[in-house]
Protein backbone atom coordinates (compact mmCIF):
# COMPACT_ATOMS: atom_id res chain seq x y z
CA UNK A 1 0.00 0.00 0.00
CA UNK A 2 1.02 3.70 -0.26
CA UNK A 3 0.43 4.52 2.83
CA UNK A 4 3.73 4.21 4.48
CA UNK A 5 5.56 6.50 1.91
CA UNK A 6 3.16 9.41 3.06
CA UNK A 7 4.02 11.78 5.49
CA UNK A 8 1.92 10.88 8.99
CA UNK A 9 0.56 14.61 8.64
CA UNK A 10 -0.29 14.11 4.73
CA UNK A 11 -3.70 15.28 4.24
CA UNK A 12 -3.66 13.53 1.37
CA UNK A 13 -3.21 10.46 3.32
CA UNK A 14 -6.69 11.15 5.45
CA UNK A 15 -8.55 12.00 2.11
CA UNK A 16 -7.78 8.81 0.70
CA UNK A 17 -8.67 6.97 3.89
CA UNK A 18 -11.99 9.13 3.87
CA UNK A 19 -12.89 8.21 0.44
CA UNK A 20 -11.63 4.59 1.10
CA UNK A 21 -13.85 4.18 3.29
CA UNK A 22 -17.06 5.86 2.28
CA UNK A 23 -15.99 3.45 -0.85
CA UNK A 24 -16.64 0.74 1.08
CA UNK A 25 -19.59 1.55 3.07
CA UNK A 26 -21.65 2.59 -0.33
CA UNK A 27 -20.66 -0.02 -2.69
CA UNK A 28 -19.83 -2.98 -0.83
CA UNK A 29 -22.22 -2.77 2.45
CA UNK A 30 -24.74 -0.41 0.72
CA UNK A 31 -24.34 2.16 3.94
CA UNK A 32 -24.91 5.94 3.56
CA UNK A 33 -23.32 8.44 6.43
CA UNK A 34 -25.67 11.27 6.88
CA UNK A 35 -23.38 13.37 9.24
CA UNK A 36 -25.17 16.03 11.68
CA UNK A 37 -23.44 18.76 13.72
CA UNK A 38 -19.93 18.31 11.61
CA UNK A 39 -19.35 21.80 12.41
CA UNK A 40 -19.48 20.92 15.62
CA UNK A 41 -15.45 19.53 15.05
CA UNK A 42 -12.78 21.35 15.99
CA UNK A 43 -10.73 21.63 12.89
CA UNK A 44 -7.26 21.37 14.84
CA UNK A 45 -6.11 21.10 18.99
CA UNK A 46 -6.19 18.08 21.14
CA UNK A 47 -9.62 15.96 21.10
CA UNK A 48 -10.30 13.02 21.76
CA UNK A 49 -13.76 11.22 20.17
CA UNK A 50 -15.57 8.91 22.54
CA UNK A 51 -18.35 6.67 19.91
CA UNK A 52 -20.27 4.27 20.73
CA UNK A 53 -19.42 0.88 18.40
CA UNK A 54 -22.35 -1.50 17.75
CA UNK A 55 -20.94 -3.08 14.46
CA UNK A 56 -17.38 -3.55 12.51
CA UNK A 57 -18.18 -1.27 10.10
CA UNK A 58 -18.44 1.91 13.00
CA UNK A 59 -14.49 3.18 12.38
CA UNK A 60 -15.50 3.55 8.76
CA UNK A 61 -18.24 5.54 9.53
CA UNK A 62 -16.43 7.82 11.80
CA UNK A 63 -13.18 8.02 9.26
CA UNK A 64 -15.82 9.17 6.51
CA UNK A 65 -17.44 11.81 9.28
CA UNK A 66 -14.20 13.00 10.99
CA UNK A 67 -12.42 15.73 8.58
CA UNK A 68 -9.26 16.26 10.27
CA UNK A 69 -6.30 13.32 11.10
CA UNK A 70 -7.02 11.01 13.31
CA UNK A 71 -6.23 7.88 14.79
CA UNK A 72 -8.04 5.01 17.33
CA UNK A 73 -7.35 3.26 19.91
CA UNK A 74 -7.60 -0.50 18.36
CA UNK A 75 -7.41 -3.93 19.74
CA UNK A 76 -4.64 -5.67 19.36
CA UNK A 77 -5.65 -8.77 17.28
CA UNK A 78 -5.98 -6.61 14.36
CA UNK A 79 -2.35 -6.53 14.14
CA UNK A 80 -2.54 -10.06 12.89
CA UNK A 81 -3.79 -9.00 9.32
CA UNK A 82 -1.02 -7.28 7.45
CA UNK A 83 -3.65 -4.41 5.50
CA UNK A 84 -5.46 -3.58 8.79
CA UNK A 85 -2.29 -3.33 10.79
CA UNK A 86 -0.78 -0.99 8.02
CA UNK A 87 -4.22 1.42 7.94
CA UNK A 88 -3.80 1.22 11.74
CA UNK A 89 -0.62 1.94 12.17
CA UNK A 90 -0.16 4.44 9.13
CA UNK A 91 -2.81 6.04 11.11
CA UNK A 92 -0.52 6.66 14.08
CA UNK A 93 -3.48 4.12 16.40
CA UNK A 94 -2.26 3.07 19.42
CA UNK A 95 -2.95 -0.85 20.25
CA UNK A 96 -4.88 -2.26 23.18
CA UNK A 97 -3.75 -5.39 24.54
CA UNK A 98 -6.27 -7.23 26.62
CA UNK A 99 -4.31 -9.79 27.90
CA UNK A 100 -1.47 -8.24 28.43
CA UNK A 101 -1.99 -4.86 30.98
CA UNK A 102 2.31 -3.87 30.53
CA UNK A 103 1.93 -3.41 26.85
CA UNK A 104 -1.87 -1.49 27.37
CA UNK A 105 0.43 1.05 29.44
CA UNK A 106 3.39 1.95 26.96
CA UNK A 107 0.60 1.92 23.96
CA UNK A 108 -1.30 4.24 26.34
CA UNK A 109 1.38 6.32 26.79
CA UNK A 110 2.15 6.63 23.28
CA UNK A 111 -1.20 7.96 22.71
CA UNK A 112 -1.30 10.21 25.48
CA UNK A 113 1.94 11.88 24.34
CA UNK A 114 0.35 11.99 20.17
CA UNK A 115 -2.93 13.59 22.13
CA UNK A 116 -0.96 16.29 24.04
CA UNK A 117 0.50 17.68 21.00
CA UNK A 118 -3.16 18.28 19.32
CA UNK A 119 -3.34 14.56 17.33
CA UNK A 120 -7.05 13.67 17.66
CA UNK A 121 -8.02 9.90 18.43
CA UNK A 122 -11.04 7.84 18.54
CA UNK A 123 -12.33 5.64 21.26
CA UNK A 124 -14.99 3.55 21.30
CA UNK A 125 -15.36 3.26 25.35
CA UNK A 126 -17.55 0.13 25.39
CA UNK A 127 -14.13 -1.61 23.84
CA UNK A 128 -15.87 -3.65 21.07
CA UNK A 129 -19.31 -4.38 19.67
CA UNK A 130 -21.40 -5.75 22.42
CA UNK A 131 -25.21 -4.91 23.04
CA UNK A 132 -25.84 -4.67 19.65
CA UNK A 133 -29.33 -4.33 19.75
CA UNK A 134 -29.44 -0.89 21.05
CA UNK A 135 -27.45 2.25 19.53
CA UNK A 136 -26.73 4.07 22.74
CA UNK A 137 -23.85 3.34 25.05
CA UNK A 138 -24.27 0.64 27.54
CA UNK A 139 -21.33 -0.25 29.51
CA UNK A 140 -18.44 1.74 29.48
CA UNK A 141 -14.32 -0.15 29.81
CA UNK A 142 -13.03 1.33 33.01
CA UNK A 143 -9.98 3.36 32.02
CA UNK A 144 -11.56 4.70 28.48
CA UNK A 145 -10.85 8.32 29.70
CA UNK A 146 -7.84 8.04 30.84
CA UNK A 147 -6.28 9.58 27.73
CA UNK A 148 -8.41 12.55 27.62
CA UNK A 149 -7.71 13.09 31.30
CA UNK A 150 -4.67 12.93 31.08
CA UNK A 151 -3.63 14.53 28.08
CA UNK A 152 -6.37 17.40 29.20
CA UNK A 153 -7.72 17.45 25.43
CA UNK A 154 -11.49 18.16 24.81
CA UNK A 155 -13.82 15.44 24.24
CA UNK A 156 -16.29 14.96 21.27
CA UNK A 157 -18.96 12.49 22.09
CA UNK A 158 -20.36 10.77 18.47
CA UNK A 159 -23.39 8.69 18.26
CA UNK A 160 -23.52 6.19 15.22
CA UNK A 161 -26.63 5.18 14.73
CA UNK A 162 -28.29 2.82 12.76
CA UNK A 163 -24.89 0.68 11.94
CA UNK A 164 -25.48 -2.65 13.22
CA UNK A 165 -26.78 -4.04 9.48
CA UNK A 166 -27.64 -7.56 11.47
CA UNK A 167 -30.38 -5.55 13.45
CA UNK A 168 -31.43 -4.36 10.27
CA UNK A 169 -31.69 -7.21 8.44
CA UNK A 170 -33.85 -8.83 10.57
CA UNK A 171 -36.49 -5.95 11.07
Amino acid sequence: LIMPLLKDDSKFKYFFLRSFARWLMVFLFWGRVKVIGRENVPADGKLIIYANHKSKFDPGFVTQAIHRPHGYAVKSDLKEYPITKQIVESMRSFYIFREDNRETLKSLLYGIKMAEQGFAYVIFPEGGTMYRDQDKITEVRPGSFKIAERAQTDILPVSIIGSNFRKRKRC
